[in-house]
């Protein structure tokens, strides 16, 4: 499994990378431009966090999906992006982001998470995460 760094400060906020696309990027570059603003937002917030972790985040920025898996996403309007919090103050997105439609996250999303943190661990725990630095640019 392959993850891309996408913010860096105290913390760690990584993407994985599914079939060599970064599942954050690929999120962005195709929404609708009417969600520019929220998708702003969103890497506001993933700056944010990365600079002073949880502690004292607004309420409305997260939710948990699943209280059993521990998967969680970060909320901007109706666009959501589904994380889980790795190991060595890394917080590792797991899957693309989606515009939310219904009330409750549909079961096969749920699935995929928690397959994508299950590949991660498992990499992680055998040594064979590949992780991606953030490219000098910032990309």
């Amino acid at each position: 499994m392959k993850i891309k760094i996408i913010v860096k400060d105290k913390f760690e906020i990584a993407s994985v990378v599914i079939k060599d696309s970064c599942c954050v990027e690929s999120f962005f570059a195709d929404l609708d431009k009417n969600y520019n603003s929220n998708a702003a937002d969103l890497y506001a917030m993933m700056a944010h966090i990365a600079t002073s972790g949880f502690d004292n985040l607004p309420p409305k920025w997260i939710h948990e999906i699943d209280k059993v898996e521990k998967i969680y996403e970060l909320i901007k309007g109706d666009l959501r992006i589904p994380y889980f919090r790795g190991s060595n103050d890394r917080i590792i997105i797991c899957g693309p982001g989606f515009v939310k439609k219904t009330q409750k996250t549909e079961a096969s999303t749920k699935k995929a998470m928690k397959k994508l943190r299950d590949e991660y661990r498992t990499n992680e725990a055998t040594g064979k995460l590949q992780v991606v630095a953030i490219d000098s640019n910032g990309s």
